[in-house]
């Protein structure tokens, strides 16, 4: 079971979901917000989030993606236990007069890519931002759908996007119109084939989940360049694709920002667990890219054999 606590800093609040894993009172990041990053609120003080974490009631609190700004790596505790392990990459918007001239500062590599989408795509592509809540929410069960496709196509697995709770506070957060939370769809032969959910703050379009059908070629490079353009209209500072990193943002992005990981043990408990909490993700990892590689070795031995 996993409950929400709110941990004191002084003049601001840190909620936390306090859950188990196995014998280990765990806190993570709460569940309900939909957040890419573990951090505490603007304005906390380095000195208060020290003291807290001496009065925690639990084993082993679970910082798996820090940015890299954030006042959590101030924390003398926290700091000496951070190692990277991911990046994002973001666009610089005040960089460029307009999103014509972002596209044309693109590799030839990356504005062929374009062309070549859009041409797929056929005549009459249409982006627009969704404004009804029907519309929206109709939107956002479809990118689930197409998101949960597009993972087991590849055989992989996301703890996050597999939990109904997490799939239905997008639902919830996105369904409602709000012009800081954009739905945008894009359409091409009446069909929907991309679909983005943005999250905008402090001059910051943050690209929380993007979707879309691979059936139709370019609709990932397409949405990501009318989201961008959308973006410049709207007089934004910067356009955030946010971990993980990937060489599709990174081409098509200017500015990478690291992403650090921490497992604080509270207790003695936790300090025995650490290791395995730290290390248990990757080498669950390896085993099973290891026993792909045994099984594909096996089928290809049979197919000599016969």
């Amino acid at each position: 079971m996993v409950e929400s606590c709110f941990i004191d800093l002084g003049t601001t609040a840190w909620a936390l979901d306090r859950g188990r894993r196995g014998p280990l009172a765990v806190l993570t990041r709460r569940h309900g917000v939909l957040s890419p990053y573990d951090d505490v609120p603007a304005g906390s003080p380095p000195e208060a989030i020290t003291r807290a974490l001496g009065n925690l009631d639990a084993d082993v609190l679970l910082l798996r993606a820090i940015p890299a700004e954030s006042v959590l790596l101030q924390v003398p505790s926290i700091l000496r236990l951070a190692h990277r392990t991911q990046a994002s990459w973001s666009l610089d918007l005040r960089a460029y007069a307009d999103a014509n001239a972002w596209v044309a500062s693109r590799s030839k590599g990356r504005r062929r890519s374009l062309r070549k989408g859009l041409k797929a795509l056929g005549p009459g592509v249409r982006f627009e931002a969704l404004e009804d809540r029907a519309t929206r929410m109709g939107a956002i069960q479809h990118a689930i759908g197409l998101k949960r496709a597009w993972l087991e196509e590849r055989g992989m697995f996301s703890r996050t996007f597999s939990s109904p709770a997490f799939r239905a506070s997008l639902v919830e957060r996105w369904s409602e119109p709000d012009p800081l939370l954009p739905v945008y769809r894009l359409a091409a032969r009446g069909q929907t084939v991309a679909i983005e959910l943005g999250d905008i703050r402090d001059g910051v379009h943050r690209a929380y989940m993007g979707a879309f059908d691979p059936r139709y070629d370019g609709a990932g490079v397409v949405m990501t360049v009318e989201a961008v353009r959308a973006a410049f209209e709207r007089g934004l500072d910067t356009y955030d694709l946010l971990p993980p990193e990937t060489d599709f943002k990174s081409s098509w992005m200017d500015q990478r920002h690291d992403v650090y990981s921490a497992i604080v043990p509270l207790s003695a408990a936790g300090r025995l667990a650490a290791p395995a909490l730290r290390d248990g993700p990757t080498l669950a990892k390896r085993a099973v890219r290891f026993g792909e590689k045994l099984a594909c070795d096996f089928a290809s031995e049979r197919s000599r054999a016969s």
